[in-house]
């Protein structure tokens, strides 16, 4: 393998894990209880309610970012970065169809 591509992969992978791991430190420190700080400003269904919603943001975020990761590995992997796209090019005959619709 290229040693391009391997530090670009290395690179990629490294950041999904820390963002991950970040995450994962993010919602350990939600608490559905309001800081002494900020009773006076939040209504505690209120602050409960951010919190949750905190969560299943992030959790939907690491849903959709694990997807991304996945799919971009299988286009890497599956050869679509070393002209993939160019055999998938190949299987649908676009100038045949330009061909047609060309005034005579």
């Amino acid at each position: 393998m290229n040693p391009f591509l391997l530090i670009i992969l290395i690179a990629i992978i490294l950041e999904f894990v820390i963002n991950l791991v970040a995450d994962i430190l993010n919602l350990k420190a939600l608490k559905l209880e309001v800081p002494v700080l900020l009773k006076g400003i939040y209504r505690p269904d209120e602050y409960r309610n951010s919190q949750q919603y905190t969560r299943s943001v992030t959790r939907f975020a690491f849903v959709t970012s694990s997807f991304r990761l996945a799919l971009l590995l299988a286009f890497w992997f599956g050869g679509g970065f070393m002209g993939g796209l160019r055999s998938l090019q190949r299987l649908i005959p676009l100038d045949k169809q330009i061909q047609k619709k060309k005034p005579s």
